[in-house]
């Protein structure tokens, strides 16, 4: 066996040799999983590092009006958040109110 491979084990007839391997496909399977979803999260990271600081434009509108600033932030992590968060099956757009 190995890894990555299936690790369906014939309990019944299997001898310790077999558990043994088993064991170690399927540490080897939890251990890629995890390394998996670490890879993952630390994307999700990085894209919310990004949502929390100011677009240029952004920050452009702030050097005439700071609260026009943060409100459109504040709008596009909002609207950024309803997306991530709806079931992709159900998804529709979201209609954006006027500021």
């Amino acid at each position: 066996m190995k890894v990555g491979d299936d690790a369906m084990i014939d309990i019944e007839n299997a001898s310790l040799e077999d558990v043994h391997a088993h064991t170690d496909v399927m540490n080897a399977n939890i251990a890629e999983l995890i390394m998996g979803l670490d890879d993952v999260t630390s994307g999700f990271s990085k894209d919310f590092d990004e949502m929390r600081n100011k677009t240029g434009w952004e920050s452009f509108v702030g050097i005439f009006a700071g609260a026009k600033s943060d409100s459109m932030r504040q709008e596009r992590v909002r609207v950024l958040h309803c997306l991530a968060m709806r079931p992709v099956w159900k998804w529709t757009p979201i209609k954006r109110r006027k500021i």
